[in-house]
């Protein structure tokens, strides 16, 4: 498949393949769902999530990052909390507190190893969707399952309990108590290339996972639609 066909912006390098995906289509999928549209969901989510999984297995290791972080929005949008659970976790940088480093070769100056490692995946640290501060690699945080953002501890306390317009810093609220959210816990185990981790200790092959995704995704897109 032509990469740079696949994306809205012809004109994008391919190192940053899809930085340019389009959102409102995520939350549109979401929207589908929440209205009980599930067949207009599922097509339109199989689509997105084939083209994140086909950036993963082009030649260019730079724009994975952008991949995996769409598949988390993606998987969310689905309602499949334990898939995005899974990647948002094996994406963390590894907890200081709990482990310890590994000798591994980038994958960004690499090309010895198809599969990315995951821990080293993200060229920036996560940072809150509300006080936009970096989220320490020892704390837990949450992934709204509406606003598709990730929130701080601190933050979603006080979304929680106030459900206020505003917060401490003036700045307007984006998320909200009527919202709902699952929790993304420290990555306490070290992973190696090709590697994810599912629970507290399920490691899996990244590949199987990512070719087992695609294949269920890419039977959901390609069902006819009603008429």
């Amino acid at each position: 498949m032509d990469r740079q066909g696949a994306q809205q912006n012809l004109d994008m390098p391919a190192s940053m393949l899809g930085s340019d995906v389009n959102t409102a289509a995520i939350y549109l999928s979401l929207f589908y769902r929440l209205r009980g549209r599930a067949a207009e969901a599922k097509k339109l989510l199989g689509a997105l999530i084939v083209e994140s999984c086909e950036i993963l297995e082009d030649d260019e290791l730079r724009n994975d990052q952008f991949a995996l972080e769409n598949l988390v929005k993606l998987f969310t949008a689905a309602d499949d909390v334990e898939n995005a659970t899974a990647l948002a976790v094996s994406m963390r940088k590894v907890n200081p507190q709990e482990s310890i480093r590994t000798d591994t070769v980038s994958p960004v100056e690499s090309r010895e190893f198809p599969e990315p490692k995951l821990p080293d995946i993200q060229s920036s640290n996560r940072s809150c969707g509300q006080c936009l501060e970096t989220i320490p690699h020892h704390e837990e945080f949450s992934f709204c399952r509406f606003c598709l953002d990730s929130f701080c501890v601190r933050c979603l306390k006080m979304i929680k309990t106030d459900n206020a317009a505003v917060d401490i810093r003036g700045d307007e609220v984006v998320c909200r108590s009527t919202h709902d959210w699952f929790s993304v816990p420290p990555l306490n185990k070290i992973l190696h290339t090709g590697q994810m981790l599912f629970g507290d200790l399920d490691v899996r092959d990244f590949v199987e996972w990512k070719n087992g995704i695609k294949r269920q995704w890419d039977a959901e897109r390609k069902k006819p639609s009603k008429v």
